[in-house]
C-alpha cells in the first residue's frame, strides 16, 4: 500500500498526506482539506525532520514492526503487562489511536492484527468503566522485548543522536536506525529537552533503588551509552 501511494503521488502530494497525519485525529479531514489547512510552509518542514519521499518506505516499515510487536505482547495477556492497563498501554494506545482516527492511517490499524484492535477496545472499555480489570501483573514481560527494541533502535537512537548533534554544534543529525534506515535531520533543541525529561524519569527510577526489567532496560541503556562516551551534560 505504501509503495502504491508513493508511486501514485508526487512529492508535494506525499507531503500533503503527511500533513493530514498531523491532524491529531480529526476524523473526516481528507487530503484536499489537509492541503488547505497545512500550507507549504508547514509541509516543507518535513525533510528537515528527516521525512522525505526517498525514505518513506523506512518509516512505513517501522509501523509494521510496532503492530507485530504489540500483537506478540498481547498474545499472553489482555494488556501489555498483565490483566490491567499499565502506563505502557496508555503510551502505545495514544500513538495507535491517533493513527487510527486519522484518514491517512485509519485502515492501517483496522486492517492490522485482530489482537491489537481488541486491545484498543479493552482500553476504551476500561477508561469508560464498562470493563473492570483485575489488577494482576505478569511475572515475565519478555514479550515486550520486540517493542522495547523497536523504540530503542529508532526513537531513542534518533533522540540521542540529536542531543549529541545539538551539544557539538553539528549541522546535521546522522544515525543508522533499525534495518539500516539512514536517518538525517536538522538538530532540534526541543527534542533534546524531551530526551532530558526521559532521563530525569530514569534517574528517579534508579534513584529509588528500582530498575527497568531486563527486556526493556537492556535496549534502553544500550542506546543511552553514546551519551556517556561523549561526556554529555545530560548525564550530569
Amino acid at each position: 500500500q505504501a509503495s502504491a501511494q508513493m508511486a501514485a503521488n508526487p512529492p508535494h502530494a506525499w507531503g500533503q498526506s503527511w500533513a493530514c497525519g498531523m491532524t491529531q485525529g480529526v476524523a473526516g479531514l481528507g487530503f484536499q482539506r489537509a492541503a488547505r489547512e497545512f500550507p507549504p510552509s508547514i509541509i516543507s518542514t518535513l525533510p528537515r525532520m528527516g521525512a522525505t519521499p526517498a525514505n518513506a518506505e523506512g518509516w512505513y516499515a517501522m509501523w509494521g514492526r510496532i503492530l507485530r510487536g504489540l500483537e506478540a505482547a498481547l498474545a499472553r495477556s489482555l494488556f501489555l503487562t498483565g490483566a490491567a492497563p499499565h502506563q505502557a498501554d496508555f503510551a502505545f494506545y495514544g500513538m495507535v489511536n491517533q493513527v487510527r482516527r486519522d484518514p491517512t492511517g485509519h485502515d492501517w490499524v483496522y486492517d492490522g492484527p485482530a489482537k491489537v484492535n481488541e486491545w484498543m477496545e479493552r482500553m476504551e472499555a476500561a477508561a469508560t468503566g464498562s470493563l473492570q480489570p483485575v489488577v494482576t501483573a505478569l511475572d515475565d514481560i519478555a514479550t515486550l522485548a520486540p517493542l522495547a527494541e523497536e523504540m530503542a533502535s529508532t526513537y531513542l537512537r534518533m533522540q540521542v543522536a540529536n542531543a549529541l548533534a545539538v551539544e557539538s554544534g553539528a549541522s546535521e543529525v546522522q544515525a543508522t536506525l533499525a534495518d539500516g534506515f539512514a536517518f538525517r535531520a536538522a538538530p532540534a533543541k526541543y527534542n533534546a529537552k524531551l530526551l532530558a525529561a526521559n532521563l530525569d524519569t530514569l534517574e528517579g527510577l534508579y534513584g529509588r533503588g528500582l530498575a527497568l526489567p531486563a527486556a526493556v532496560g537492556g535496549p534502553v541503556l544500550r542506546e543511552l551509552a553514546p551519551l556517556a562516551s561523549a561526556g554529555s551534560p545530560l548525564l550530569d
